[in-house]
């Protein structure tokens, strides 16, 4: 607490100079236009827009303009150092957007941007889980839970919910079912501070879902019985592909509703696999936990690490979801399990090398640069493989 208060006041004793300096002496000018998406959609006139301007990684300043008829604006006299950022954001329907950051580089003083809005919808028949993971690592006498789905909305519309949040004031847009006796509830991708809300039995986002694919995960401790244990997870969004990972100690799990697949090596970690899918709205997905958890004669190598592991399986999300998730939505047909075993074992290796990429540029054990060539490849050779037709899977 006391950290925060010093960065705050920081960051007031930096805003009234740097912005007196950025107004005075800025000769850029950042020129934008906000473009609706939706297909007939409404008119991006007369918007409200907001500049915020960071100053490494603190925000010191805020301006606003109006678009004109055709959802242009701009911005002028900003500070052009290379310390400086900006965020263009604005709000359109009852839905939140924002720009990347934008920076100028050396000798420019100006540039673009656009700001693609939607129109919004209280309806959530677009709305998709595209691949989920419920992942289960044993403890002694509990389980830690790991839950990763990729969300798609495959309209042209912002989805922003229709029933009201009242801790919020916010409509819910996604509904997270616990199980009962759920401990240690951690959120982490995905879910924005102030726009989560707990519920009776889980918790709700009210963030709104443009449209696309988003990325959320979270976890949770359950206790533990040997002699049983039962997974019952609720579809409140039909889910096309969902994947039941344990880690290899000792657990085994039966379920008519899931097919044995083969065990999974993913950083180092065993996991054993079981998958299903084309689960619609109101379906239960279970599955009977037994076994007793094989302990550990001595402590585990880093590879094992869990949250390196569990950060692999979210890009394992992120990727799949994206890129072959999303097209195989788009076709509404499923591709044989046999056809695909060699093409899914490439890109188990490439979202390997990508997840290990990020963790030694986490690190620092690897320049930014050589970083970010090595991972726009193997992101690139993933794309192509995805893309590749199913009787050329075996070819790279």
């Amino acid at each position: 607490m006391i950290k925060r208060i010093v960065l705050l006041i920081a960051s007031f004793l930096l805003f009234l100079p740097v912005t007196a300096r950025a107004a005075e002496q800025g000769n850029g000018t950042i020129n934008g236009q906000v473009v609706n998406g939706t297909a007939g959609g409404a008119s991006v006139a007369n918007l409200d827009i907001t500049l915020k301007t960071f100053l490494k990684d603190a925000a010191v300043g805020i301006t606003s303009r109006k678009t004109d008829a055709e959802g242009r604006f701009s911005f002028s006299g900003l500070a052009t150092d290379p310390t400086n950022s900006y965020e263009v954001r604005l709000t359109y329907q009852k839905a939140d957007y924002f720009s990347d950051l934008i920076n100028f580089g050396q000798g420019e003083t100006t540039q673009s941007v656009t700001v693609n809005v939607f129109d919004s919808t209280t309806s959530d028949d677009a709305i998709s889980i595209v691949l989920a993971h419920m992942v289960f690592y044993a403890g002694e006498g509990f389980l830690q839970v790991k839950e990763y789905v990729q969300v798609a909305n495959m309209s042209d519309r912002t989805y922003i919910g229709s029933t009201e949040e009242p801790s919020l004031r916010r409509n819910e847009t996604l509904r997270f079912d616990l199980p009962a006796g759920a401990t240690e509830l951690k959120y982490s991708l995905g879910l924005k501070e102030g726009y989560i809300a707990s519920s009776g039995d889980g918790f709700v986002d009210t963030l709104p879902i443009i449209p696309g694919a988003r990325e959320v995960s979270y976890s949770y401790k359950v206790s533990y019985d040997p002699a049983g244990y039962t997974v019952s997870k609720k579809v409140t969004y039909p889910i096309m592909n969902f994947n039941l990972l344990i880690e290899d100690k000792g657990i085994t799990a039966a379920s008519s509703m899931l097919t044995a697949q083969e065990t999974l090596n993913i950083g180092g970690v065993q996991l054993k696999h079981y998958a299903g899918g084309k689960f619609t709205r109101g379906d239960t997905i279970s599955a009977q936990l037994s076994g007793v958890p094989q302990a550990q004669a001595q402590p585990q190598p880093q590879l094992l690490d869990q949250d390196d592991t569990a950060k692999w399986v979210g890009l394992a999300v992120a990727s799949l979801a994206a890129a072959f998730g999303v097209i195989m939505l788009r076709r509404k047909k499923p591709q044989p399990a046999a056809s695909l075993n060699s093409a899914r074992q490439k890109e188990e290796q490439l979202l390997l090398e990508l997840a290990r990429l990020d963790d030694d540029f986490e690190k620092g054990s690897i320049p930014e640069e050589s970083y970010r060539k090595l991972r726009a490849d193997r992101k690139a050779q993933l794309a192509a493989l995805i893309r590749k037709p199913k009787g050329d899977a075996g070819k790279i």
